[in-house]
């Protein structure tokens, strides 16, 4: 061969190694593809896995939490401290942030029934409130309104 190596898929050229220029970049291709979808996956796992795995979103009592509450412009609802006691009965604080001529109440789901707690007309005064668990279950759903417009979610209540 004098001196000069042959490539598997070419030949020489006046001296020189030619080959076949597609495979190198097939290659390096092939490389960039698999490392870019191991990166993809890498960091989008973890992320899937929060998001799947996640408490729902402003809960009042999940596990290993004191309390939550709700606030919108208009009104705010918030677990009084102790309510995560897991005795059935929710004791939250109620109040109307604005004059608006509109009082702000507590709604609760609870086996089925639908029922407002607690009423706030005074704006800026906080109002005290308790709920009893009509199941017994430690669970229902809760959301804030006023006389024309309610807090966008059902909240998930539970642990109280």
């Amino acid at each position: 061969m004098g001196g000069i190596a042959r490539a598997q898929h070419g030949g020489t050229r006046r001296g020189l190694v030619v080959t076949d220029r597609r495979q190198p970049r097939l290659r390096r291709t092939t490389l960039t593809l698999v490392a870019v979808a191991s990166l993809a996956i890498g960091v989008l796992a973890p992320i899937a896995s929060e998001v799947a795995t996640a408490p729902p979103a402003a809960a009042q009592c999940p596990p290993g939490y004191s309390g939550g509450g709700m606030w919108i412009w208009w009104g705010q609802e918030s677990s009084a401290g102790g309510t995560c006691d897991w005795d059935n009965t929710y004791h939250g604080w109620l109040q109307d942030s604005v004059t608006d001529g509109s009082c702000v109440y507590a709604e609760f789901v609870d086996a089925g029934y639908w029922d407002v707690q607690a009423y706030a007309c005074t704006t800026g005064a906080w109002i005290d409130y308790w709920k009893w668990d009509y199941d017994g279950d430690y669970y229902s759903q809760t959301t804030i309104c006023r006389d024309y417009d309610c807090y966008p979610w059902w909240v998930d209540s539970y642990g109280y």
